[in-house]
């Protein structure tokens, strides 16, 4: 049942089997595992139902890294999380993702890919996907289609992955009703989490502090409790937790908020097929969620090795004469960057640029609102990287609060040489492999200079990964395999910020296999 926290008859009268704080799609998929269990299972979540300003300004935080967006863009605190904002875009993790890479550093996974096929199965029913298989030539093969085709890359150094798009399900909105019905969860909305009680041991967390911004207060005791409020947040609570652990909870090696990863993203040149080629599968305009699959290129494991680089993925977008002109260029610029968040630097050119190329601007406007589906001429080519984990890019408590007097959040997010490497490495490899098997033309474009050194208008994936991060060895991880936090018996976390590795995909189907998979050990008898 959904709970209205801020009634003075919500406060609960009973302690929990199980106590999930977060009801994005970790959150909810682990108490939707739990239904008809037996267990007493209560969901706390910030929000309510529907985005709400006050709610969502307890996201705001600071910057002190590498530019991004306002942290409380890149985050929604309402029923749903961060499904609210999701495009869709779902793929399993690739088996080097997992492994120990000698030249990825605090790389590494204590767990497989293979170990996690039967979650991604579950994870796929819950995404709406169709589908848990991603072979690339069966997806191609699927649609009988002679311009739908995976391309011939063998010998390349590139290989082909394809993403299923779900609908995109909102968590929120598609689980409500099961989360109405359910008689053994109840999900208190607008409760935010103020602090996370230890005993006076620091061997097993007792109970939360909760309370709502119109004022109300109270504690919710649970023989287990699962964190599942995002890779920013997830620190936050427990670097503000100290009343027993003076540095935090879990933070006793000093990792808490360390190895913050995104997936950094730039425009790096133009592809023109050759020969007349068409690749629609690859061509994110029509493959999105037209077809429901789209196939991206990346660089293969064998040239990672070879190169000592990380995770690389490219997207194509197609476009036909005339959107190749520098003022078409400047609108999509100024459109990415206007969706990112951010004011386009140089905002001044891209204005001239699409002045002067005004026929050419109309003309690509036009296609956009028209869906033109006609066959590409030119593709704009996306590169995002797998970043190296860093345990100087973290996440810290600032010196201002919020509405609760709790610290807000500081993010440091730094990029190293090795993700610059990456960068220029995938760029090349794609440049060539296209070339190698005559498929055509990339020119790259990735000498622009920004801050530090890395090309000007760098994106990111908007997510937040590793900041609470999985490892057998406590002084290496904050979690263990379990997701269980290292020294405390009965807290475990959820979400992108156990991953090791952000890999070179979008996270949220690991997410939600990650959750069925730790709602099977919560299913567990307790010894």
């Amino acid at each position: 049942m959904l709970i209205d926290a801020r009634l003075e008859t919500a406060k609960p009268q009973k302690s929990y089997d199980v106590c999930i704080i977060g009801a994005g799609a970790a959150g909810i998929t682990m108490a939707l595992e739990l239904v008809d269990t037996g267990m007493s299972v209560c969901v706390l979540e910030s929000g309510g139902t529907e985005f709400d300003d006050d709610t969502n300004e307890l996201s705001v935080g600071g910057n002190s890294g590498q530019p991004y967006a306002d942290l409380d863009v890149v985050r929604l605190r309402y029923l749903g999380g961060s499904t609210n904002h999701w495009g869709g875009w779902c793929r399993p993790f690739r088996d080097i993702e997992f492994e120990n890479r000698d030249w990825v550093p605090y790389g590494g996974w204590p767990i497989t890919l293979k170990s996690l096929d039967p979650y991604y199965r579950a994870a796929a029913e819950y995404c709406e996907t169709g589908t848990a298989d991603y072979d690339v030539g069966a997806a191609a093969t699927a649609f009988k289609n002679p311009r739908i085709a995976e391309m011939p890359l063998s010998g390349s150094g590139l290989m082909s992955t394809i993403y299923r798009f779900s609908p995109p399900t909102r968590f929120g909105e598609v689980y409500r009703a099961r989360l109405e019905k359910a008689t053994n969860v109840e999900v208190f909305l607008h409760a935010n989490v103020l602090n996370m009680e230890l005993s006076q041991d620091a061997n097993k967390l007792e109970s939360v502090r909760v309370g709502t911004l119109s004022g109300a207060r109270f504690t919710v005791a649970a023989r287990r409790f699962v964190l599942a409020t995002g890779g920013l947040e997830n620190a936050r609570l427990l670097l503000l937790s100290r009343n027993v652990a003076k540095r935090g909870i879990g933070n006793q090696h000093d990792l808490v908020g360390r190895y913050f990863m995104e997936h950094p993203g730039i425009e790096i040149g133009l592809f023109a097929p050759s020969g007349g080629r068409s690749f629609d599968f690859y061509n994110t305009r029509i493959g999105y969620h037209d077809l429901g699959v789209c196939a991206c290129l990346e660089v293969d494991a064998d040239t990672q090795r070879q190169k000592r680089i990380t995770s690389a993925r490219v997207q194509l977008t197609g476009f036909s004469e005339g959107e190749s002109s520098a003022g078409a260029k400047s609108l999509k610029t100024v459109r990415d960057q206007f969706r990112r968040g951010r004011w386009p630097d140089d905002f001044g050119t891209h204005l001239g640029n699409m002045v002067a190329d005004i026929d050419d601007v109309a003309k690509s406007v036009y296609g956009y609102l028209q869906g033109d589906k006609s066959a590409a001429q030119y593709f704009g080519v996306q590169l995002s990287i797998e970043q190296e984990p860093n345990p100087d890019s973290r996440v810290m408590l600032s010196d201002k609060k919020d509405a609760f007097g709790l610290n807000q959040v500081d993010l440091d997010w730094r990029l190293t040489a090795n993700d610059h490497r990456t960068v220029t490495e995938a760029a090349k490899t794609m440049a060539t492999g296209l070339g190698v098997k005559d498929l055509g033309r990339l020119r790259l474009d990735i000498d622009r200079k920004g801050k530090d050194g890395w090309p000007e208008h760098l994106g990111w994936g908007w997510h937040q990964i590793g900041t609470t991060r999985m490892s057998d060895d406590p002084k290496l991880g904050v979690v263990d395999r379990d997701c269980r936090v290292h020294g405390v018996a009965n807290l475990y976390i959820a979400g992108s910020s156990v991953f090791p590795t952000s890999g070179a995909g979008v996270p949220t189907l690991t997410i939600v296999a990650l959750a069925v998979r730790l709602a099977e050990h919560l299913r567990r008898p307790i010894h």
